[in-house]
């Protein structure tokens, strides 16, 4: 296996660093569980939590846990998602942890093989994590979708979580995976010279699921920043790409 420190393990990417694999019980202390999810009692965490819950039923060797900062709610999470699901969850286990508390962050990292990161938004909690789950030497994941905290984290981390031989893959099963997977079958099965593609995107939310906010607050909060922040970007990528890109070939004519 090998790391990229990216959006997503990209297929087009050379990889150069080995890594170990998460579930490798020869490289990691059998104390450490396979999987913690940070941020368990938030919008994106319990979906994470019941995700979990149901993969578990296939495959009863995973050991896995939730942290936050309150234990009430996260054995609320725990007994809410156990009752909906038909599965007893009283054996997973509770950490404390809390982004302002390098300490917890570090005990919940050095107890996880993998951490899930579901607290957000990351551009005001993300890197404390990051740089916790390095220190530990445990692969990290979360589902930023925050152009300027995914690309400051590759600038600022790549060499320590080379160093470490760990994952930090960002945006993970993100919304690129549809768009990357038309471009991987396009590449396949387009018989011409593939240029370019152009991807188009339609939405539609039911009226009767239209009891509340159609946007989760964190993720609006995430948008607006990133929005405010947008104009910072530029300087960014000239950091972390100072060579241009190619040009594609064949040249297209203007539409």
């Amino acid at each position: 296996m090998h790391m990229y420190i990216d959006q997503n393990i990209s297929l087009f990417s050379e990889c150069t660093l080995q890594v170990h694999s998460p579930f490798d019980r020869n490289v990691y202390p059998m104390s450490r569980l396979d999987l913690v999810i940070f941020g368990a009692t938030g919008f994106t965490g319990k979906y994470a939590v019941e995700e979990m819950c149901r993969i578990s039923k296939n495959y009863l060797e995973i050991t896995w846990a939730i942290a936050g900062r309150n234990q009430s709610k996260l054995k609320d999470v725990l007994n809410k998602i156990s009752k909906k699901n038909d599965k007893d969850l009283s054996s997973v286990k509770i950490i404390i942890a809390d982004v302002q508390d390098e300490k917890s962050l570090k005990e919940m990292c050095s107890q996880a093989k993998v951490l899930v990161n579901c607290c957000g938004p990351y551009r005001h909690y993300g890197e404390p994590v990051v740089k916790a789950a390095i220190d530990s030497k445990t692969h990290y994941v979360d589902v930023s979708a925050e152009p300027e905290f995914i690309e400051t984290m590759q600038l600022k981390y790549d060499e320590a979580a080379r160093d470490a031989g760990v994952y930090i893959i960002r945006a993970c099963g993100f919304d690129c995976i549809p768009t990357d997977m038309g471009v991987i079958f396009l590449q396949q099965n387009f018989k011409g010279t593939l240029n370019s593609v152009e991807s188009y995107l339609s939405l539609a939310v039911p009226l009767k699921a239209c009891t509340g906010g159609l946007v989760n607050y964190g993720t609006w909060e995430s948008l607006l920043y990133e929005m405010a922040h947008y104009n910072e970007l530029p300087a960014l990528r000239k950091k972390m790409y100072p060579k241009e890109l190619p040009a594609f070939e064949p040249k297209l004519k203007p539409r």
